[in-house]
């Protein structure tokens, strides 16, 4: 199974506006002002997972399509009604400690471009996650835009693609379901967390000429089941990976050394990344 990168849905920029603080990076500060907005410090502090099989996620009335992941950021899936039209986008973060939940939750909360703060999801009656967040779209009309929630070391973000969208879809017991299927992974008491491994990850060849193919060994394991390979190509050569009859194949298409950044992402959104270095001389024309 495999899968390159896809273009990502619903995925705004940290509000670039933001005073840096002094001495911080301005991402990093404008986080900091956020988890003081918010009383990061108070908000409760939960156990360890092993993540989150989001491909597993069953909603009921929806059908979910396949997990997509796109550099860093955090594996999604969106999901349709009955018309085959996708109306819900479910993100989740896995992070290695609970701290890394709380800080991606963060982020999420500082693209709100309104003042203040936005209501927890315990204000509005919705019990999700060890704390969360309810972005209204009509809160007279209980139309919500988007949750985020973590639980544990997992934060999660729930978005309806078309708030004014009818039938308006039930974020509310969309994020439930979600926190009981994170509440049955197992837990993690201490070490590192169950990442996938790339027992082999090997060239063929680490000297070609350019248009030549090199053939990558891969192996990988997942102990929740059959890991997903992405591929990045970095220059200043040039190159591509395909598959080719059971085999990948890299591609070169220019001169210079070519980084080959091979990730396997586990069924519980963990990866782990190795890297594959070819050095691709000029054509012998």
């Amino acid at each position: 199974m495999h899968a390159f990168s896809f273009a990502l849905l619903f995925c705004l920029p940290l509000l670039a506006q933001q005073a840096p603080l002094p001495g911080l990076p301005p991402r990093e500060a404008v986080l900091e002002e956020v988890a003081v907005r918010y009383d990061v410090a108070k908000w409760p502090r939960g156990q360890r997972r092993a993540g989150l099989a989001l491909g597993a996620v069953a909603l009921k009335g929806f059908v979910g399509g396949p997990v997509e992941q796109d550099g860093e950021l955090p594996p999604q899936r969106a999901f349709s009604d009955e018309r085959e039209q996708r109306v819900l986008l479910v993100q989740a973060y896995v992070g290695e400690q609970t701290d890394d939940a709380q800080k991606r939750a963060l982020g999420w909360l500082a693209n709100v471009s309104k003042p203040g703060t936005v209501p927890t999801a315990a204000a509005a009656g919705i019990p999700v996650g060890d704390i969360g967040f309810v972005g209204w779209s009509k809160p007279a009309e209980r139309r919500i835009a988007w949750i985020v929630f973590v639980r544990d070391n997992l934060a999660v973000r729930v978005s309806c693609m078309d708030p004014s969208e009818n039938p308006h879809p039930d974020l509310a017991a969309v994020a439930q379901t979600i926190d009981a299927a994170i509440a049955q992974e197992p837990l993690v008491a201490a070490g590192p967390l169950p990442r996938p491994k790339l027992p082999r990850c090997v060239a063929d060849r680490t000297h070609v000429r350019a248009g030549e193919n090199v053939v990558l060994s891969i192996e990988a394991t997942d102990p929740a089941g059959s890991p997903t390979l992405q591929f990045e190509v970095q220059g200043p050569g040039q190159g591509y990976v395909t598959a080719d009859a059971g085999r990948w194949l890299l591609r070169t298409t220019g001169p210079g050394r070519l980084v080959v950044q091979v990730k396997a992402r586990g069924v519980r959104g963990l990866a782990t990344t190795q890297s594959v270095i070819i050095d691709v001389a000029p054509r012998d024309d």
